[in-house]
């Protein structure tokens, strides 16, 4: 018997047993979520008695490694979140399997569909309970978490400038374009605002189609392949700007707060501006340079980089409203 499936053929109720430790009983098994684009195979397992399935299959001989099985062994059952109950895995000769409940899903998140206030709300008062959870825990040590507390030199930018402004052109006179040209201030003025900023289990890639909500209105994120340490207000800064419009940022980032203080990890409002600003100024840098070389092979990748584009431009020039001095420091850092 394979230890690690390569097929829905293979996720045999034999196999489920060796996972699962009893017999089980599949009725069918079918691939969910390739529309949304999910790494590897998703497929949900539908049994007679008992709870249903979901088992990922993966190639962990790239970047994503075997992070997610790490996360879901390790650390999901302590996250205070919402997520699927794990049930096992394993990695063998370059692939990886992880076996968990398919959850109670109502509805999936869409990254080309705007969220209500509320929603969104509801994924940040989830971050602020995983972060406050892991905030400076001696568990970041893990060698397997990803760094996010490094940034690329000036040198990685530079190599990919010119392929951004072939492919897209260049930015109208404003805020974008400032931070485009001035690469150098923008990772010094991250640094400046960053250097307080505590250590926690960063998502890493969170977006709307990784996140769903379960019948209870409760938001499950999903996909831990890219979770690291770093400060949390990169996964932060993924709601803020890229999900969030901006009347609706207030009290997304109120719901955030409460989360850390109802958990003992108090963060004053102007904190959270200053390190909001540095992670806005990354968080720019990595759907420009960081998608320069990224082509997109079907419609729904391409309209995703494309709203992308226009998002971070229209997000730098409504967060100037917010923090000026952000523009300021800005300004000097590039003289």
């Amino acid at each position: 018997m394979s230890a690690v499936p390569r097929s829905a053929a293979e996720i045999t109720p034999a196999w489920l047993t060796s996972i699962l430790d009893h017999p089980v009983d599949v009725v069918a098994v079918e691939r969910i979520g390739e529309e949304y684009g999910f790494a590897g195979q998703v497929l949900r397992v539908r049994l007679r008695q008992g709870s249903n399935l979901v088992v990922k299959l993966w190639d962990t001989t790239t970047a994503a490694g075997d992070r997610e099985l790490h996360f879901s062994e390790q650390f999901a059952d302590r996250a205070g979140i919402p997520l699927p109950r794990f049930h096992g895995g394993r990695v063998d000769g370059g692939r990886g399997v992880l076996v968990t409940d398919a959850i109670d899903i109502a509805r999936q998140g869409d990254v080309l569909v705007a969220e209500g206030t509320g929603s969104i709300s509801s994924i940040a008062a989830t971050l602020g309970v995983l972060h406050a959870r892991f905030w400076e825990h001696d568990d970041l040590s893990r060698p397997w978490l990803r760094d996010y507390t490094m940034i690329r030199p000036p040198e990685w930018f530079a190599e990919r400038r010119r392929e951004f402004v072939d492919r897209f052109g260049e930015f109208e006179p404003g805020p974008a374009r400032a931070v485009f040209a001035g690469v150098p201030a923008a990772l010094g003025v991250i640094a400046e605002r960053w250097w307080d900023v505590p250590s926690t289990v960063v998502h890493g890639d969170l977006h709307l189609d990784n996140v769903v909500w379960r019948a209870d209105g409760a938001p499950v994120i999903l996909d831990w392949a890219n979770c690291g340490r770093g400060p949390g207000v990169i996964d932060l800064a993924e709601v803020i700007f890229g999900m969030a419009g901006p009347d609706q940022r207030g009290p997304v980032i109120g719901s955030y707060l409460d989360a850390l203080r109802s958990h003992g990890q108090v963060v004053t409002d102007t904190d959270l501006v200053r390190w909001l600003g540095g992670a806005l100024l990354r968080w720019f840098l990595f759907h420009t340079f960081g998608t320069a070389r990224w082509i997109p092979a079907t419609d729904r990748p391409e309209r995703m980089q494309q709203d992308n584009l226009m998002r971070v431009q229209r997000s730098l020039e409504e967060w100037s409203e917010v923090d000026p001095g952000l523009f300021e420091e800005l300004g000097q850092a590039s003289r």
